[in-house]
């Protein structure tokens, strides 16, 4: 069976220790457990990944706030949420949504995040090309929030960033986080695999995932605060 990894981290990268590291990745290594499933895992960018989940190339993927059940495919249980929030700065005054307007609002260039809220709130929205420069931003205050997951920046928190250009107490320059929205992560099967025996392992896989909190137990591995509950 083909698993494809969302190539973007926490949720998913290759490693060279274990092949690959990240959410996803430690969530389906469970579900394989749990399933007796064997799986061949590769990482794909997301467009590609939708595309060859819908044609059938892969068979199973994991996704959620990019992804959303992908149109050729049907999900086979929730394994985890993500939020969409605004992290605004200390000094910027932003306490719910309302507060937005007028403010100078980071998003990744051309992003999901960026299409889907770059003109609301009446924020003036400022495009960067990647999340640590965002998060260096508001750190100087050249910006009075960012648009990002929770999940992005809980293991950015837990992790730190090596690099010079990012204030070493940037951590501190952070205010209030304000929930936009709630995504939750599917296991999600391409409408042409044709075993309906190892969908339903899988199916149950996810059931027992969550009785035994071992999803929740990786979430937290990645400083989730969270702990991908929905």
């Amino acid at each position: 069976m083909k698993f494809s990894l969302m190539a973007f981290y926490p949720f998913g990268r290759a490693s060279q220790e274990n092949g690959f590291e990240g959410i996803y990745a430690d969530i389906i290594q469970e579900i394989q457990k749990l399933s007796d499933v064997r799986m061949k895992t590769i990482a794909l960018p997301i467009p590609r990944l939708r595309k060859y989940l819908s044609e059938g190339k892969i068979d199973l993927t994991i996704a959620g706030a990019s992804s959303n059940i992908i149109e050729g495919a049907v999900s086979l249980g929730v394994v985890g949420c993500s939020r969409i929030i605004v992290q605004t700065s200390k000094t910027s005054g932003i306490h719910d949504l309302s507060d937005l307007k007028g403010k100078s609002i980071g998003f990744v260039a051309n992003g999901f995040l960026y299409k889907q809220y770059g003109t609301k709130f009446a924020l003036k929205p400022v495009q960067v090309t990647s999340n640590k420069s965002m998060f260096g931003m508001l750190a100087l205050g050249r910006l009075d929030g960012i648009f990002v997951s929770d999940v992005v920046i809980d293991s950015s928190i837990r992790d730190g960033f090596a690099s010079p250009h990012i204030v070493s107490n940037w951590r501190d320059k952070l205010g209030v986080r304000i929930e936009v929205k709630k995504f939750p992560s599917h296991l999600q099967i391409s409408k042409k695999f044709n075993n309906t025996d190892i969908a339903r392992r899988l199916t149950d896989a996810v059931v027992r995932g969550h009785e035994t909190g071992a999803f929740e137990n990786i979430y937290s591995r990645y400083g989730v605060q969270t702990k991908g509950k929905c």
